[in-house]
């Protein structure tokens, strides 16, 4: 992987962000997910807003991600899926273990619960699905916020979608660029969850 700091001039990624890749090749963690909470936690993330971040797709990824981080962190977590037993599931868990997620099926809601700058990460198939979470979202979000695609992608397919967001100031970026191990960690679960426009 390239040096963070050209990773970010090259790619126009949020800053906090290149300082996870940076932790994460210092320190190669055995629990990746910790250094994604420690990054939404010392990104002065909690606005006055609900949550500290956004998980977009509650399937066995998404799932584990949205309750990782509201135990890591301590903090809200926002978490939409359309499905409403992915959303039950969630919210049942959460509560057994006293974590802070509140889920969504409305994608306005989602995102006004949201820290500024929203950070937003993306669990859905890989496809015709991303597109249209991505162009869904995008409707949503403005300059300076971050999408985080935990998906499989291309290197060209990455670029094209960073191009196609520079003119609204939206980043996105890959977990699999990013934060390659918590990305490698939470490709071990299947995927599921789907965005689509209400």
């Amino acid at each position: 992987m390239e040096d963070p700091s050209a990773y970010v001039a090259k790619h126009k990624v949020h800053e906090a962000i290149a300082q996870s890749v940076a932790k994460i090749m210092r320190e190669q963690p055995e629990n990746p997910i910790m250094h994604l909470s420690a990054l939404l936690a010392e990104s002065s993330l909690n606005s006055g807003r609900t949550a500290a971040a956004g998980v977009v797709g509650l399937g066995m990824m998404g799932s584990q991600l949205a309750l990782n981080l509201a135990e890591k962190l301590g903090d809200q977590i926002a978490a939409f899926d359309l499905d409403a037993s992915k959303l039950e599931g969630v919210s049942k868990l959460a509560i057994d273990h006293s974590l802070q997620v509140s889920t969504f099926s409305k994608l306005q809601p989602f995102i006004a619960s949201l820290a500024i700058p929203r950070q937003v990460m993306l669990l859905v198939p890989a496809g015709q699905p991303v597109e249209s979470a991505i162009n869904t979202l995008t409707s949503y979000l403005g300059a300076g916020d971050v999408i985080i695609d935990f998906g499989n992608e291309c290197l060209e397919k990455i670029v094209e979608r960073q191009k196609r967001l520079e003119p609204s100031g939206v980043v996105y970026a890959t977990a699999q660029h990013v934060a390659p191990e918590m990305w490698a960690a939470l490709r071990q679960l299947p995927p599921s969850g789907q965005l689509r426009e209400d």
